[in-house]
C-alpha cells in the first residue's frame, strides 16, 4: 500500500532517529483518462490524476507543495524513499539570507544587501553561474526567510563562514540556524527537521498529499512538447499519472549516481569511490530529475560542483567548519607544499585540496600544538590523539623526514615549506597566504599529519532553469508545464559551496516558484 505522512506526526517528531512512517492512503481526485502522448501516438490510459504533480519529497518538494495548494491546486507530492525530507531532513535546517531582523539582534550587522550577498555567489565561482538565476535566489532570499518564519520556524543564531580570499568586503553573517528551545547554537546535522516539518504541515493543511516509496520511471509529453504527466512505479505497479496543470522536479543530485558522477563532477566521483571518503545524502539522490529532464531535451546548468567538508583533516582546521576556532597547523600537497589558507571558507578550502595532484592533501602539527589544544579540539576523539594513531587515523614521527617518508611526501619540500612557516609565525605575518589565526610554530617533536579526507553533502549543477523556475533547453527556451528546484537545478551556486544555508534557500526561492507558477496554468486538456 501507499504510505502517507500525517500531519500529527510530522509535528511530534524531533529528531531524525525517530522519524517514521504512519498511515496508509490513496491520492484523491484520481481518476482514469486517455490521452495522445508524444511518447506514444496511440491513446495513453492515465491510471491517475491530479493538477501538479511534484516528484521528490525533500525540501524543494514541501515547499513547492505549499504554493501549490494554496493556489487551489489538487497537489500530489511522490517521494521514491520511505521516509520525507530527503537531504534536507538530515541537515542542519539552516537557510542563508540577507537583512533580516536576526541578522541585525545575534550578529550585529546590518550593512548586508542582496547585492552583497549575491556578488558573494558569483565570487564563489562566476563561470558555473547563471547570474539571472543566482541574481533572483540572493535577492529573494530575505522575502523566502520572512516565508520560512511564517511556516512557524524559529531561528536562534546567525553567523558567517570564513574567509575567500578577494571576498572579504562581501562576506557578511547570513547563516541563519533553527532552534527549538532545546539546541545550541552549533550547526548540529539532523536538526533538518525544525526546517521541514513546519512546511510540510503548512502544506499539508492546504491539501497537498505525499505519497512514498513511490519512484518516477519518466515524464510524459504530449504532441506540442509538454510536460503532461509521468510514469511512476508503487507497490510494484507501473502507473501513469496525469498532471492537468504542471509537473515539479524535486529530486535533488545525482550524490549517489557513480556513472553520473563521473561524467558530470570528478569530485564527486573521488568522494564516492576513494577510500575514507563519505557521502552523507540521501541515498535516493541519484539523479532521477536530471535524467528525466534530459530525456525531454532539458539544458544543463552549473554542471561540476559540489558540497565538500573536510571530514578527517582537522588538524589546522575548524572542526565544525562554521564555528569554534582554529588549531595550530598547515596543509600541504604531495610535494610538501602549502597551496591554501587553512583558516578560510571550508567548500573553497576543500576544492582547493580536491585539485592538488592525486587529490592528495595532509594536515601538519606537532606535539606542542597537541598538549596546547588537544586532540579533541583537533576534531578528534583522544585528547593526546594516541587512539587515532593507533587506528591509522593520524600518523606521527619523530621527525620531520620520518613523517614525510611516511606520509609519502617530498621531505624536502616539506622542510622548505616549515622553515617559511616558522619564520612567518616569528615574524607575525603568513607571507604567502595572509592566514591570520593560529600563528604558531610547528617545530617540536614528534610530529603529526592527518590525510585531508572528504565529507561529501551532494552535488551542485543540474537542469537549466529560470527565474520562474521553468525547467529550459540550452538555448533557454522553457519547457512547457516542467518545472524545477533546489539541488536538481544549477545556475545559482559556483564550483565550491559558498556555505551552510545556501542549498536549503535554493529548495524554498525555486521550490516555491515552481510550485506556485505549475499552480497558476490552465488545464493543458
Amino acid at each position: 500500500m501507499k504510505k502517507e505522512i500525517s500531519r500529527r506526526d510530522f509535528l511530534k517528531r524531533s529528531t531524525l532517529a525517530t522519524a517514521g512512517l504512519v498511515t496508509a492512503g490513496l491520492l484523491g481526485a484520481c481518476s482514469e483518462t486517455s490521452e495522445k502522448t508524444s511518447e506514444n501516438k496511440e491513446e495513453v490510459k492515465f491510471d491517475r490524476e491530479c493538477d501538479v504533480l511534484i516528484i521528490g519529497g525533500g525540501g524543494t518538494g514541501v515547499a513547492a507543495a505549499v504554493e501549490a495548494a494554496e493556489a487551489g491546486a489538487n497537489t500530489l507530492v511522490i517521494e521514491k524513499s520511505g521516509i520525507m525530507g530527503g537531504s534536507t531532513l538530515m541537515s542542519g535546517g539552516m537557510i542563508h539570507a540577507y537583512g533580516t531582523e536576526e541578522q541585525a539582534e545575534f550578529a550585529n550587522t546590518t550593512d548586508d544587501s542582496g547585492e552583497l550577498m549575491y556578488q558573494y555567489y558569483l565570487g564563489c565561482g562566476k563561470e558555473y553561474i547563471d547570474e539571472e538565476v543566482c541574481k533572483d535566489m540572493a535577492y529573494g532570499s530575505l522575502e523566502d526567510f520572512k516565508w520560512c518564519k511564517e511556516c512557524g520556524i524559529e531561528y536562534v543564531t546567525v553567523f558567517g563562514v570564513q574567509p575567500i580570499p578577494g571576498l572579504e568586503g562581501t562576506i557578511r553573517p547570513r547563516i541563519h540556524l533553527p532552534g527549538d528551545g532545546t539546541t545550541g547554537t552549533a550547526g548540529i546535522p539532523g536538526l533538518g527537521h525544525l526546517h521541514v516539518n513546519p512546511i510540510w504541515a503548512r502544506a499539508e493543511k492546504a491539501g497537498a498529499t505525499m505519497e512514498l516509496n513511490t519512484t518516477a520511471k519518466k515524464l510524459l509529453t504530449n504532441a506540442e512538447g509538454e510536460v503532461i504527466g509521468a510514469v511512476i512505479e508503487q507497490d510494484g505497479k507501473t502507473l501513469n499519472v496525469k498532471a492537468n496543470k504542471g509537473v515539479v522536479l524535486a529530486t535533488s543530485g545525482y550524490d549517489h549516481n557513480v556513472e553520473m558522477a563521473k561524467a558530470l563532477c570528478p569530485e564527486q566521483y573521488i568522494a564516492l569511490t576513494e577510500a575514507g571518503n563519505l557521502v552523507g545524502s540521501a541515498a535516493g539522490n541519484t539523479g532521477d530529475g536530471i535524467r528525466m529532464g534530459l530525456e525531454v531535451g532539458a539544458g544543463l546548468a552549473g554542471i561540476g560542483g559540489s558540497v565538500n567538508v573536510s571530514l578527517n583533516g582537522c588538524i589546522g582546521r575548524d572542526p565544525t567548519s562554521n564555528v569554534g576556532g582554529p588549531t595550530t597547523g598547515i596543509t600541504v600537497n604531495k610535494f610538501g607544499q602549502r597551496f591554501v589558507n587553512e583558516w578560510s571558507q571550508y567548500g573553497y578550502y576543500m576544492n582547493a585540496c580536491l585539485r592538488q595532484d592525486d587529490h592528495y592533501a595532509w594536515t601538519i602539527t606537532d606535539q606542542a600544538a597537541v598538549d596546547r589544544e588537544g586532540g579533541v579540539l583537533m576534531g578528534f576523539t583522544s585528547e593526546d590523539l594516541s587512539a587515532e594513531v593507533e587506528n591509522g587515523s593520524v600518523i606521527k614521527a619523530d621527525t620531520i623526514d620520518e613523517l614525510a617518508e611516511k606520509i609519502s611526501v617530498d621531505g624536502t619540500g616539506l622542510k622548505k615549506t616549515l622553515e617559511i612557516w616558522n619564520k612567518d609565525v616569528k615574524n607575525g605575518v603568513d607571507t604567502c597566504f595572509n592566514k591570520k589565526e593560529a600563528l604558531n610554530p610547528i617545530e617540536v617533536g614528534p610530529f603529526y599529519a592527518a590525510r585531508v579526507l572528504d565529507y561529501n553533502l551532494g552535488t551542485t549543477g543540474g537542469l537549466k532553469i529560470n527565474t520562474d523556475a521553468q525547467v529550459c533547453k540550452f538555448d533557454g527556451t522553457p519547457i512547457g508545464r516542467l518545472y524545477a528546484g533546489g539541488l536538481c537545478t544549477g545556475g545559482w551556486c559556483g564550483k565550491f559551496y559558498p556555505g551552510s544555508g545556501t542549498a536549503i534557500l535554493s529548495t524554498v526561492h525555486f521550490g516555491r516558484k515552481a510550485g506556485r507558477n505549475a499552480a497558476t496554468l490552465e488545464n493543458w486538456k
